[in-house]
């Protein structure tokens, strides 16, 4: 936007960047409580943190275990492939052709044009380039989306122009979101694992790519663990155990895989980040309780029987 303002050659209207700039501003400070304590200090402290991310986190792509600093180039294009719905990079690319097309012929303003393209072209150069550590997909790179659709609607536009029918519209648009809609429905409520049929969908997908690596699947496993298993038991969790501490009630005792000795009886709480086979232990081959969506499994308890 800051760009498009100084293509403006105007310098008066420049100055309206600065309520756009402070709106946008307050807007997120109002929504990211993270920044509630310090607005300033923590955004800078945040911008520095992710321009290089110094995590050594394990991610699983493609089949194999990578730190999140030795990932290959192609993960962020790859995984923008794969988990947005098929029918984006196709009309993305109908409306970059359209764009190119509309500018040349003076339809479209350079102006506003090249900063829509550079928005998605830079920050992705910079990662190609740069290869700072990612991880979660492209969760950190959501910013750099919003170009795609841009792109998208002027396809959508190009269509529109040549079908003059409502009915036709409909349909397209129809058409459009049920790649989205349908697999959402299924997945619920855990939409952001979705993976499209380039890679098979979620269930094929779950075999070499992670899928629910915020772990939100433990509210699920341990509410219906609880609901069935009766007196004490303790629980055994190999990550984020307070996260399963926060669903279980005082008789369910929680703790951390490796903390703590197990004995026979106990349970185990396995989860799929970076373990898409969840490394089941022989010592917990009696299955308990299981969640899963579109045949991914995300997290699974086990019994100790040994």
């Amino acid at each position: 936007a800051g760009i498009y303002f100084l293509t403006l050659r105007k310098p008066a209207r420049i100055w309206w960047f600065v309520p756009y700039g402070l709106i946008a501003y307050a807007v997120m400070v109002v929504t990211w409580p993270y920044l509630w304590e310090a607005p300033v200090g923590q955004f800078i402290k945040v911008v520095r943190f992710m321009a290089d991310n110094p995590t050594t986190l394990k991610v699983y792509f493609y089949g194999a275990l990578y730190t999140a600093e030795t990932l290959p180039q192609r993960y962020l294009p790859y995984m923008m492939l794969v988990t947005l719905t098929e029918p984006v990079w196709p009309l993305a690319g109908l409306g970059f052709v359209v764009a190119v097309v509309r500018s040349a012929r003076r339809k479209i303003q350079a102006g506003t044009l090249w900063p829509t393209l550079g928005w998605i072209a830079i920050p992705m150069l910079y990662v190609l380039l740069r290869q700072p550590p990612m991880y979660d997909g492209f969760r950190h790179f959501l910013f750099i989306v919003p170009p795609l659709f841009v792109l998208g609607g002027l396809a959508l536009d190009f269509v529109f122009q040549r079908f003059q029918k409502s009915w036709l519209w409909a349909a397209l648009i129809l058409a459009l979101l049920l790649p989205g809609v349908i697999p959402g429905v299924r997945l619920h409520p855990y939409q952001y694992t979705y993976y499209n049929q380039f890679v098979g969908g979620t269930g094929q997908a779950a075999l070499r790519f992670e899928t629910d690596y915020w772990l939100t699947c433990y509210k699920e496993a341990v509410e219906n663990f609880t609901g069935e298993v009766r007196g004490r038991v303790r629980l055994f969790v190999r990550r984020e155990p307070y996260i399963a501490d926060y669903y279980a009630p005082n008789r369910v005792k929680v703790f951390e895989q490796g903390k703590r000795r197990m004995q026979t009886g106990d349970y185990l709480l396995f989860h799929s980040r970076a373990f898409p086979n969840l490394q089941i232990n022989a010592e917990t081959n009696i299955h308990f309780q299981r969640v899963e969506r579109d045949g991914a499994i995300f997290c699974e308890i086990r019994e100790r029987t040994k």
